[in-house]
């Protein structure tokens, strides 16, 4: 059945942006389209976080438009008062939901990471690219689930698996990938070109379940698709994935740890910079040492490592 949809649109100190996008998040809206440069920076509902990097204009103020599905009015009204609290102003109005998938469409860019002789570019299934020497090319229809590879977060989780890997610190051919949050499989399907034996992919919404596995297909991978919580899940992998917000990184702190076999690795994204001092002692209570550190702008990837 057809969602109706509310249009949010927001608007306020440009330093605040990545504050006002994880709000819109939060409240349920699947995307969030930056005004000033007119492309979409796709960010996934509860789980996975992906998107396109809009440069930034210089401009004071940004302006941000995010959709959100049957909200309620207690649930508009907690979204407007967690905007004023960051300086920011928002308006809504009904939008139509086939109007948002043409808009998506059109501002998806084909996104390359690199980490020394090991490339990985992430593309929009109808978008042509010219493929390097032994790059893994990944083509992605999002659907109305999100993560295409261009967000900050996306691309420093797909760096930090090619450095793992060209490390040999992460050996595919026997290693075991979790991707909880996993999107349009983004992360998972890249662990399969890369070799990895196995890849498992979670996420809590059916939009993103539908689309990774579309995606899995159109990349002729294998990647195993669930709509099961990582709290339960079963087993333990020599790589985990956890490109979620802030407060779900914290709440799932425990199942994560659970699921990562001793001296296995653990990335974890999605989160503002601000929020990794309370996000890192909370794994290192659980067993894991740092590893490794990514920030791009405001947001931050911590690679740890479990302690055998």
């Amino acid at each position: 059945m057809q969602k109706d949809w509310i249009e949010i649109r927001a608007s306020g100190p440009r330093p605040a942006k990545d504050e006002a996008v994880a709000l819109l998040v939060a409240a349920g809206s699947p995307g969030v389209v930056e005004a000033d440069e007119g492309l979409p920076l796709p960010f996934a509902v509860s789980h996975s976080a992906g998107g396109i990097d809009a440069p930034e204009s210089g401009r004071a103020e940004a302006s941000l438009t995010g959709y959100i599905p049957n909200p309620s009015s207690s649930a508009l009204n907690a979204l407007r008062k967690g905007l004023q609290g960051i300086g920011w102003a928002a308006k809504s109005a009904p939008y139509a939901h086939s109007d948002w998938s043409s808009k998506w469409r059109k501002g998806l860019k084909p996104a390359r990471v690199s980490s020394g002789e090991r490339s990985i570019v992430v593309k929009p299934a109808w978008r042509n690219v010219k493929k390097r020497k032994g790059e893994a090319v990944i083509e992605i229809d999002p659907g109305m689930a999100f993560g295409t590879g261009s967000h900050a977060t996306t691309k420093t989780c797909l760096k930090a698996l090619l450095t793992l890997v060209a490390a040999g610190a992460v050996r595919p051919r026997s290693s075991t990938l979790l991707d909880v949050g996993t999107g349009t499989g983004v992360l998972a399907i890249a662990g399969v070109k890369l070799g990895m034996k196995k890849a498992v992919g979670l996420d809590i919404d059916p939009d993103a379940i539908a689309a990774a596995r579309a995606n899995a297909r159109l990349n002729a991978t294998r990647v195993a698709l669930s709509m099961r919580a990582v709290e339960e899940t079963r087993g333990r992998y020599s790589l985990v994935f956890a490109n979620i917000l802030g407060n779900e990184l914290l709440r799932l702190a425990p199942a994560l740890a659970d699921r990562t076999m001793p001296g296995g690795y653990l990335i974890l994204s999605g989160m503002l910079k601000t929020e990794q001092e309370a996000v890192t002692p909370a794994f290192v209570a659980l067993g894991f040492e740092r590893f490794k550190k990514y920030s791009s702008g405001e947001w931050a990837t911590l690679v740890l490592v479990k302690t055998p």
